[in-house]
């Protein structure tokens, strides 16, 4: 993934780190280059480690599945959604 420094001088934060997630752009503004260039090496690290074609699992749906899993071992899941 991209991401590049942009500078907006008629802005309150007039330094802003750009990239795009998906189809679209995110902004992201800062008062300070030096927080700005700090964001984007912190980015750019988080970028490398984590693979954004692997699917996230939101916290609280994993623990349900799991409590589903302990009520009924045996159920297929896609089954059960479907009926």
């Amino acid at each position: 993934m991209k991401i590049h420094a942009d500078h907006q001088p008629y802005r309150k934060k007039p330094y802003a780190a750009r990239w795009y997630e998906g189809k679209g752009q995110r902004n992201k503004f800062f008062a300070s280059e030096a927080a700005r260039d700090e964001f984007i090496a912190q980015f750019k690290q988080t970028a490398q480690r984590a693979d954004p074609a692997f699917p996230t699992i939101e916290p609280h749906k994993l623990i349900r599945w799991h409590q589903a899993m302990a009520i009924a071992p045996e159920a297929d899941p896609v089954e059960v959604f479907k009926f």
